[in-house]
């Protein structure tokens, strides 16, 4: 799913995790089919975390460019997940203004969000969507990133446990470099 973006006056080549690619590519074609039986008057709700997010990212590209926005229905396609970094700066940018309903939820103290870091061996990633943060440090690097006992009682109502802070990670509190 190549994308071409114009972005900093020129057109770019948008690049995205070659695993993840990878992964992707088993799924395309249910994921195509699975979108296509939908009724496209309704909004659709991509989700996933960790891997599952990365995955998430291209399903709900695959359901805009393939089912909605060919429609005449580009804005039904919504995405809510947490995990890591998929693309370099142009995917993260094309991304964003082809699906703006997008939206990651992040705990501070989880370490898979600064993956891959930002820029490493000359590549540069970063992050596509809306970022929602939250701290919850369980003292465990395995339980800070667990869907069932940090993420989902972030999201669900009156849980009480995380901190909502509904800004940017400010400081590499993983211990990795942001």
């Amino acid at each position: 799913m190549p994308l071409v973006w114009f972005s900093d006056g020129r057109f770019q080549i948008a690049k995205a995790s070659v695993g993840f690619l990878l992964a992707y590519a088993f799924l395309y074609e249910q994921v195509l089919a699975a979108a296509k039986a939908f009724n496209s008057s309704y909004p659709l709700y991509v989700t996933g975390h960790s891997l599952g997010h990365a995955l998430a990212v291209f399903a709900a590209l695959t359901a805009d460019l393939q089912v909605y926005s060919l429609g005449g229905l580009s804005g039904q396609v919504q995405m809510y997940s947490a995990g890591p970094r998929v693309g370099d700066p142009a995917f993260s940018g094309a991304y964003s203004a082809l699906l703006p309903a997008s939206f990651r939820v992040v705990n501070l103290s989880d370490v898979v969000p600064v993956l891959p870091p930002s820029s490493i061996f000359g590549y540069q990633y970063s992050h596509v969507g809306q970022e929602w943060s939250y701290l919850f440090q369980t003292g465990d690097v395995g339980d800070n990133h667990g869907l069932v006992d940090n993420y989902i009682p972030a999201v669900a109502p009156s849980t009480g446990s995380p901190v909502e802070t509904n800004s940017p990670r400010s400081y590499p509190n993983s211990g990795l470099p942001g």
